[in-house]
This record gives structure tokens, sequence and C-alpha cells, in this order.
């Protein structure tokens, strides 16, 4: 069995949670330097347990929170 972890262009992680109509969503990411390894898209109210539950996860990899696009 092979695995090509780091030999792709797309994290292997799914969104977390859909953003339902109008709310703000925020991108919460984790990057191990600069590859990106996990991503989710969830409302703002949901973003800062979000980003603290990756940091735990993923300790000493940065995360960022940012608006969505």
């Amino acid at each position: 069995m092979t695995s090509d972890i780091g030999h792709s262009s797309h994290p292997r992680s799914a969104v977390v949670a859909a953003v339902p109509g109008e709310q703000r969503a925020r991108t919460v990411r984790v990057w191990f330097g600069s590859r990106l390894i996990a991503c989710a898209v969830v409302t703002a109210e949901q973003a800062a347990g979000c980003e603290a539950g990756m940091r735990r996860r993923f300790a000493g990899c940065r995360v960022t929170n940012e608006a969505a696009r």
C-alpha cells in the first residue's frame, strides 16, 4: 500500500460545516509550512471554537481564521 500524502494539491480534510443562508462565513485553515493540510468553512459564531480545536489537534502548525470569499 502506498500513500500519496504530500503529493496532492488538495488537502485531505473535508468541510466541517456548511454555512447556511446569509450568515457570515469564516474559513479556518491549518498550514504545515506552505502546505494546506486542513480547511473548514464555518459560521462566524463557530469560527473561534473551530480554530481552538484545530490549534489543539495540529499543535505547532500555523492556523488561520479569515473571512470566507
